[in-house]
């Protein structure tokens, strides 16, 4: 039962971890794709 208990805390730990590390990976992304769209559209202003 200890066991468990402790993995089971274990597991809560690295799911958060993984959330939380999912979550910025997507932020960042999002981050990038909108400077490339930004990129993109001040180029075309300036043709």
């Amino acid at each position: 039962m200890c066991t468990l208990k402790f993995f089971m805390y274990d597991y809560l730990k690295i799911m958060k971890c993984l959330s939380l590390y999912t979550f910025f990976f997507f932020q960042y992304n999002m981050v990038g794709f909108l400077f490339q769209r930004a990129k993109v559209e001040k180029h075309f202003v300036y043709i």
